[in-house]
């Protein structure tokens, strides 16, 4: 495999007919095994709350893949592979329509296996681009290769498909709420009473291929399009899309009061959030939901003053946001959340005004600097969880924090008896046993009841994937026959 994928969940892991994690290995004998995937080495497991798949437990279009993104919802994951093929694993009755798609308990085979996902004949035959998901519902994004500009990196963007839950528009399919099945996206157009239906399906199409950016919350989503344009479908009565007529939309529609120049958006439970190209950050939705300020519409975060703010990460519990190389990492969240206890600072505004209880952060974070501590003053890259999280350095290290030991993944081992008292206390620790030696980027994926963490080259990836696009659209152009790559073999 190209990869290493492991597993935590609130179970036992068995790892005896698994292969185990590879232990780390010194800098010279990184170099000697760069690029050699297929050396076999002896392993040996360290972890006992990580699972380690093997290629025996993976299908064979993932095993031999590499993996391009992967996401998660509520008890499902999904993942995206660079020849467009979509994996799930954990529960996904939500898109059959042959099965009951009530909120079942757990059982004890749904976090064992990866299944390709089920799509109709015609999406079948179709490569995916890119993925994103709700708490119940699935939109994917086709590669399209007529859609060229070259310019860009999002030329070969195509029609976008949803799947799942649709009980408050949140697919932007209409009010259908009993078809699960992946259906085209449709955008409220000024002509959507017209009866030709061939010019609102070109219409429809043409703006699916300008999105660039796809975000889901609980019931609403929201698409980011090339021009810094927003358009969202689904519920809005906390104001998660800002104004919308009646509160709730059933189309994707262009959102009002649209921040200029949005490279990012991410929705919350009932709350939505964008960064602009500017570092500045806008929220919108009611203060019980958003945890900073009350907006019924896109509203300018003012708590940062003059810092720039190079990302964001939107959880269903607490937000981050992230200063250039992670050097300071401020945290949102409700009041009495495990993340913002009493060593570590926290921010709320209510109608920007503070007090003792409500502190508004305006420098460095209190966890930011217990964080350098343990990292030794390396930076975070990213975060990822929706009530445990992990936090991933600058040099591929991966931090728990939270509550939950074998979900986060935690070895025993590490663990404290003072923190085994109680499953409630707060805990800050390192996760073991991840093989990330050498140039390797962890993603993680949560699903509540489990964590995915995938471990793989960066660099390769990256050059397959730009390689890829370029022949790709040298073949389909051939007027640009003369540089087409010829004899190009490619080890990875």
């Amino acid at each position: 495999m190209h990869f290493d994928l492991y597993l935590s969940t609130n179970q036992q892991h068995d790892n005896s007919s698994s292969t185990p994690p590879t232990p780390p290995i010194s800098e010279s004998e990184q170099q000697q095994q760069y690029g050699d995937h297929h050396q076999k080495q002896e392993r040996k497991t360290i972890n006992s709350n990580l699972k380690h798949f093997s290629s025996e437990d993976l299908p064979k279009k993932l095993k031999h893949a590499k993996i391009k993104k992967i996401i998660s919802g509520s008890r499902f994951s999904l993942i995206l592979t660079n020849e467009g093929n979509v994996f799930t694993f954990g529960i996904t009755d939500f898109i059959d329509n042959s099965t009951n798609n009530s909120y079942r308990d757990v059982k004890d085979d749904d976090f064992k296996s990866f299944k390709k996902l089920k799509l109709t004949r015609d999406l079948k035959k179709k490569k995916i681009k890119d993925i994103s998901c709700g708490m119940r519902f699935i939109l994917l994004q086709l590669e399209d290769y007529n859609n060229v500009n070259n310019n860009s990196d999002d030329y070969n963007n195509g029609i976008i498909y949803s799947g799942g839950d649709n009980e408050c528009g949140q697919r932007g399919i209409g009010q259908e709420s009993s078809l699960r099945q992946f259906l085209p996206i449709k955008f409220n157009l000024n002509n959507n009473n017209t009866n030709n239906t061939n010019l609102n399906n070109n219409l429809n199409n043409n703006l699916s291929k300008d999105i660039i950016k796809m975000s889901c919350g609980y019931q609403h989503c929201i698409l980011l399009s090339k021009n810094g344009i927003m358009y969202g479908t689904g519920c809005s009565y906390q104001s998660q899309l800002g104004s919308i007529e009646n509160g709730i939309s059933y189309y994707f529609t262009e959102l009002k009061n649209n921040p200029k120049d949005v490279i990012d958006v991410q929705c919350a439970y009932f709350s939505s959030f964008c960064l602009t190209k500017e570092g500045k950050v806008y929220v919108t939705g009611d203060l019980g939901y958003s945890y900073v300020m009350d907006a019924k519409d896109w509203t300018l975060i003012d708590l940062f003053k003059d810092l720039i703010i190079d990302s964001i990460y939107i959880s269903c519990s607490n937000l981050f946001f992230l200063t250039k190389g992670g050097e300071n990492v401020f945290v949102g969240g409700p009041k009495n959340n495990f993340i913002l206890s009493e060593d570590l600072k926290r921010f709320t505004s209510n109608n920007n005004t503070s007090s003792d209880d409500d502190e508004i952060v305006d420098n460095s974070s209190e966890m930011m600097n217990r964080v350098l501590d343990l990292y030794g003053g390396r930076g975070i890259c990213n975060v990822y969880g929706k009530e445990q999280f992990h936090f991933v350095t600058n040099y591929g290290e991966v931090y728990a924090c939270g509550t939950n030991r074998k979900l986060l993944g935690l070895d025993e081992s590490v663990i404290s008896n003072s923190d085994k008292n109680g499953s409630s206390l707060f805990i800050w620790k390192k996760v073991e046993g991840l093989n990330t030696s050498g140039n390797r980027k962890v993603t993680i994926a949560n699903g509540f009841d489990f964590c995915l963490f995938v471990v793989q080259d960066e660099l390769s990836n990256r050059i397959i994937e730009k390689l890829k696009e370029i022949c790709n659209y040298q073949f389909d152009n051939m007027v640009f026959e003369k540089n087409v790559f010829y004899d190009c073999k490619i080890n990875w």
